[in-house]
């Protein structure tokens, strides 16, 4: 959730949101926990462009059925 957030600036550490905004610039579809980001304040206009709310019924479920592939990233 957290690297999903707009506007960090990790200092010692990759900054992953860039790497994401570079894969869904790509075509990667993202979506970020709907029930996590309510519990901690967020609102879809604090992700970064492209990635959207989401969840196991919304997103995972159907991706999982049209996709050979399926990366579940979890921090």
């Amino acid at each position: 959730i957290t690297v999903l957030k707009r506007g960090q600036a990790p200092k010692r550490f990759p900054d992953v949101s860039d790497l994401i905004s570079r894969l869904i610039g790509r075509g990667m579809e993202v979506a970020a926990c709907q029930t996590c980001l309510k519990a901690r304040g967020y609102t879809e206009e604090d992700l970064i462009d492209g990635a959207v709310f989401g969840g196991l019924s919304m997103q995972f479920i159907e991706w999982a059925g049209r996709s050979d592939r399926l990366v579940h990233i979890s921090f």
